[in-house]
């Protein structure tokens, strides 16, 4: 398997998709996926996402799906938050689209 052909299985079983609403952790805000790609100068996966401002983010996949130091998730899907303000954040994402 070429490093190419990892990547795009790697995001693939992140299921992170366009058009999903994603919370950051940290602050609460809402972020709706753009795209899934790769970097082209390392075909690292990244994910690129905008917030209710309108400034587009780009991540390395890793750092999105993956944990901060406290060891929380940094980004959980809209569905999924557990803080009890998934509705409100998922509803954020449709006014920011």
């Amino acid at each position: 398997m070429t490093k190419k052909d990892e990547a795009l299985a790697a995001i693939d079983a992140a299921d992170v998709r366009a058009g999903q609403c994603w919370v950051h952790a940290k602050t609460g805000r809402p972020y709706t996926i753009q795209v899934t790609g790769l970097a082209e100068s390392t075909l690292s996966p990244v994910v690129v996402y905008v917030g209710s401002d309108g400034v587009t983010w780009v991540r390395s996949l890793e750092m999105f799906i993956g944990r901060t130091d406290s060891g929380e998730p940094r980004f959980v899907r809209a569905r999924e938050n557990a803080r009890g303000f998934a509705a409100i954040a998922a509803l954020a994402c449709e006014v920011a689209s």
